[in-house]
This record gives C-alpha cells, sequence and structure tokens, in this order.
C-alpha cells in the first residue's frame, strides 16, 4: 500500500467514519443538542455527548497515524479531520447558500453561519485535537 495512504488516508478515514458515525447513532437514539437561540438560525446546535466522545475519536486517529510513523502534522490532521472535512463542507455550501441559491431564508445571516462554524467545526476540531493529547498522555505514562 501507498505510503500517504497508510500514514495519512487510513486514519483519516477512520477517524472521519467513527466521528460522525457516533453523531448519526446519537441522532437515531434520540440525543437531543443543547441549542442556544431555538427559534433563532442563529442559535449553536451542540450534541453534548457527542463532544464527549470526540476525544477518544481523536485518540484512535492519533494512535493509527502515530502507528505508521507519520510526521507530526499529519497524526494531527489525521485526528482532526472530520471537523476539517465539515469545514469543506461549510466553504462549498454556503457561499452557493448566500449568492446562487434565492430561497435562502431572510434571516440567514453571518451570525448564523459564524453559529455553525462554531458548532460544526471549532468546537469539534478543539475536542478532537484534544484526542491527540490523550494518546500522547497514554504513550508517556506507558514508556512507548
Amino acid at each position: 500500500m501507498n505510503e500517504r495512504v497508510t500514514k495519512f488516508w487510513l486514519p483519516s478515514l477512520v477517524t472521519l467514519l467513527l466521528g460522525w458515525g457516533i453523531l448519526a447513532i446519537m441522532i437515531w437514539a434520540g440525543v437531543q443538542p443543547w441549542i442556544t437561540h431555538p427559534a433563532e438560525a442563529r442559535g449553536l446546535i451542540v450534541y453534548v455527548p457527542w463532544l464527549v466522545m470526540l476525544p477518544l475519536v481523536g485518540a484512535v486517529g492519533s494512535y493509527l497515524a502515530r502507528w505508521s510513523n507519520a510526521k507530526s502534522w499529519q497524526v494531527y490532521v489525521a485526528a482532526a479531520f472530520p471537523a476539517l472535512a465539515a469545514a469543506l463542507v461549510f466553504l462549498a455550501v454556503f457561499p452557493w447558500a448566500i449568492v446562487i441559491d434565492r430561497n435562502v431564508g431572510p434571516d440567514f445571516r453571518f451570525v448564523s453561519l459564524a453559529a455553525n462554524t462554531v458548532s460544526w467545526v471549532i468546537l469539534p476540531g478543539i475536542m478532537l485535537c484534544a484526542g491527540v493529547g490523550v494518546e500522547r498522555l497514554r504513550r508517556t505514562t506507558r514508556g512507548a
């Protein structure tokens, strides 16, 4: 297998599937998000149990990347890949929604874009990168 695949893409895709799969299972199970402004588009939507699980997901991605002797930046990108994928989706969808699609509601503003970015990119990214620290702490306590 190609070195780039084993060091970067496999850990990244495992992290992506595990992170978003856990969220899908939580939504299917009926876990309700914490919403700051439920009646408005500017509210944060935070699945707190999912955020609590994300450091473990990031640690799995970090472990897989380190196990294949990935570089430091590859370890962090593999761990934070679900948040990076969400950021790429936002970069593709929101310009379309603002400029091209006239069906976007009149209450859609920059504030709602910022709230969604915090909910789906920044907070998950922080928690996934915390998983790298969890995995590194595990390695130092075991003496590996």
